[in-house]
């Protein structure tokens, strides 16, 4: 029998079954305050003095999460019980459930990059991953949270995280920066959310998801001074979601902090929030779905505005983490836009272009973090004064490294939408979900803007395969050592396989398309 054939009220399961139901996060939870309250891994604190001063123990901490995620995708997997939990503070369905498989994929095949990342930079510190475990059992509870409380706490927890991780390494003072700006920021926007969720209390006296749904439609807009309060309630929460994934014009944090954060951290930050956040954002528009109407033309400025602005601002970068981040913004301006149609397909070719999107940037930082090792190998970045690298630094890159010279094709080239990549159906499917809304003038234009976007991907290509002439004595020593033992390497394997995966969907897009489909009529099926 399937769940949609259960009548309303058994979808309200009892104590017995809510352990069942959440075992999952029991299961993560007791395995964080584990590792937190091991005396062993205090004691192998004291072994981590070297000569170098590195961690001793990273190969058995990247085991022991690899094999503890794994169980906790069985056990999702395994998952039967879906219900309504603790008044609708929790809310389980098979479209959370398959989100949560999917994001813990996507962490996996990033976690080997984090801890590259994490070697190079020497932060040195066991507490790191408690804290990066913290922040993914965040993001799995914000999958299941179906309240504004439960939300702006799960959230606050997860935001705790990010601050300690963008200024964990404590001798730089750009990270010491990038955790400031970040908590002052944070802070702000969750005065707006407490703000805006007061005023919705204050007008409809409830917090529920579901509650929300039923008042708002049959809510008497008669009082003006009711509507106009609510409304303005209701703007708060969402500019504060749309801040949490650096949507334009509320991105103004994120390129400071991710720019001086750690290079572990920024990753983390580009793959953990998103999943979770644009689920969350999904969930806030269903509820509010009936004075859609009204907010409809906020998210369609906001995703035009991240297209115009990351496009304009990338071309005039010169330093490639820059680069990244607003080519990020960029990205993130599309699954706003695709949000503004508020449809069934539009929600489908959302998680199409995420899951891409999450595949490239997995490739791209993952990229980078062996660039950066690979430098720090040479000792080109041992110096007192902190640099980045430059896109000059890829001058000559195809001529003594080939291999990887067409890995960096592959991943621009998806990125600007290019055939035959994957990154071309993901933008194909929200242009044709704009379409079919009759929203022609805002395709155009976007259509337009992704031409000029397209520029300043080639000219990256361009740099690597075309400028030859002005190899510089440290790039040809760091492009040698990208090029050794590239295919015995565990993180290289995990980008190889990636790349693999970018090709692959391209002509076999059936698969992703039908898991989309899958998370959103499950999210929709009560």
């Amino acid at each position: 029998m399937e769940i949609s054939d259960i009548p309303f009220e058994n979808l309200f399961l009892g104590n017995d079954k809510i352990f069942d139901s959440f075992l999952p996060e029991i299961f993560f939870s007791f395995v964080i305050l584990k590792l937190l309250s091991t005396n062993t891994c205090q004691i192998n604190l004291y072994l981590i003095k070297t000569k170098l001063n590195f961690p001793i123990i990273h190969k058995e901490i990247f085991s022991q999460i690899l094999i503890f995620i794994y169980i906790v995708i069985f056990l999702y997997y395994s998952l039967i019980i879906e219900g309504l939990f603790f008044d609708f503070f929790f809310f389980n369905d098979l479209g959370g459930r398959l989100a949560k498989i999917l994001f813990l994929t996507m962490f996996l095949l990033g976690l080997s990059c984090i801890v590259q990342s994490f070697l190079v930079e020497r932060l040195n510190f066991f507490e790191y991953f408690v804290l990066v475990l913290f922040a993914v059992f965040s993001s799995l509870l914000l999958i299941n949270s179906y309240d504004l409380l439960s939300t702006y706490l799960i959230i606050e927890m997860q935001s705790l995280c990010f601050y300690t991780l963008a200024c964990f390494k404590r001798n730089s003072t750009f990270s010491i920066d990038s955790g400031l700006k970040y908590f002052i920021f944070g802070s702000i926007f969750s005065i707006l959310f407490l703000t805006g969720a007061v005023i919705i209390y204050s007008c409809l006296g409830t917090l529920n998801f579901n509650n929300l749904t039923l008042l708002l439609n049959f809510y008497d807009s008669s009082c003006e001074n009711a509507s106009t309060f609510l409304f303005i309630g209701i703007i708060c929460i969402t500019i504060t979601l749309f801040a949490k994934v650096a949507a334009g014009p509320f991105h103004f944090w994120v390129i400071d902090v991710y720019h001086g954060s750690p290079l572990a951290s920024t990753i983390l930050f580009s793959i953990i929030p998103k999943l979770s956040m644009f689920m969350l954002l999904i969930r806030w528009i269903c509820t509010i779905s009936s004075v859609f109407i009204k907010l409809q033309s906020l998210f369609f400025f906001t995703g035009i505005f991240s297209i115009v602005y990351g496009t304009l601002f990338a071309i005039r970068q010169k330093r490639i983490k820059r680069f990244i981040i607003y080519s990020s913004i960029v990205q993130i301006g599309f699954l706003v836009l695709v949000l503004g149609i508020n449809t069934l397909e539009g929600f489908s070719s959302l998680y199409f272009f995420l899951c891409i999107y999450l595949l490239s940037s997995i490739l791209i930082w993952g990229k980078l973090s062996l660039l950066h090792s690979n430098y720090t190998n040479v000792n080109l970045l041992q110096t007192k004064k902190e640099k980045g690298f430059f896109l000059s630094n890829f001058e000559g890159f195809f001529t003594v490294n080939s291999l990887n010279s067409y890995s960096f094709l592959i991943i621009f080239f998806s990125l600007s939408g290019i055939p035959p990549l994957s990154g071309f159906f993901s933008k194909f499917f929200i242009f044709l979900s704009l379409i079919d809304s009759k929203e022609y003038l805002i395709s155009f234009l976007v259509i337009s803007i992704s031409i000029i976007s397209v520029f300043y991907y080639v000219r990256i290509i361009k740099v690597i395969f075309f400028e030859s002439s002005k190899i510089k004595l440290e790039n040809l020593k760091f492009h040698f050592i990208v090029n050794k033992n590239y295919f015995n390497n565990v993180d290289n394997l995990v980008l190889i396989y990636l790349q693999f995966l970018l090709i692959f969907i391209f002509f076999y897009p059936s698969t992703l398309v039908l898991l989309s489909q899958l998370i959103v009529l499950g999210t929709f099926n009560f």
